[in-house]
């Protein structure tokens, strides 16, 4: 949704559960907004993906 973009600029993005793994380090996805790659952060927040790790 284009409302949720300025989340996706402060890097609090929504993971796509449908194309949730875990890399042995992170659950990795995709966010459902600007298709970026991000990991899930301890707290259960979802942040842009700073390496790219292919899984």
């Amino acid at each position: 949704m284009f409302w949720r973009l300025p989340f996706c600029l402060f890097n609090r993005h929504r993971g796509d559960p449908s194309t949730v793994r875990w890399n042995g380090v992170n659950h990795v996805s995709h966010c459902r907004d600007c298709k970026a790659p991000v990991r899930k952060s301890g707290r259960g927040y979802w942040k842009r993906l700073s390496e790219q790790v292919e899984a």
